[in-house]
């Protein structure tokens, strides 16, 4: 009996703990079937939206932002999976932050060198109609 215990007793506060543990992990389960779902679903989405609204594109470039789309969905997933399981949730939440925001300040930086003209007309017509609207009132 006393063998038993010595053998169970250094056990139980691992078994304490993994059992505490548990519901994480089966919510970040939950979170990745889901996730991994909506990837799917969005990039679907994505894909038939673009392929029927703007023929104008090729289907290249459909897929590419539809692929671009689910990757951005499984990012979030695993960013979310990884808070859920408590794995350095600040640097999970900064990485992304910091993620999201390299995308889109290089989004911004692309649009406004590579269409500067169409930047230009659309701050035009905007610039004009806000000073239609004051002489107005």
């Amino acid at each position: 009996m006393d063998l038993q215990a010595a053998v169970l007793e250094p056990g139980k506060p691992f078994a304490a703990r993994m059992a505490a543990y548990l519901p994480s992990l089966l919510a970040a389960i939950l979170i990745v079937v889901v996730g991994w779902v909506l990837a799917k679903f969005a990039r679907l989405l994505v894909f038939r939206f673009l392929l029927a609204g703007l023929s104008r594109h090729s289907l290249g470039e459909t897929d590419v932002l539809a692929t671009l789309t689910r990757y951005a969905v499984v990012a979030f997933t695993v960013a979310l999976t990884l808070e859920e399981l408590g794995i350095a949730p600040e640097l999970v939440r900064w990485a992304l932050v910091i993620v999201l925001g390299g995308v889109c300040l290089g989004l911004a930086l692309a649009f406004g060198l590579g269409c500067n003209d169409l930047a230009r007309e659309w701050m035009v017509r905007y610039l004009d109609s806000t000073r239609a609207r004051r002489k107005s009132h």
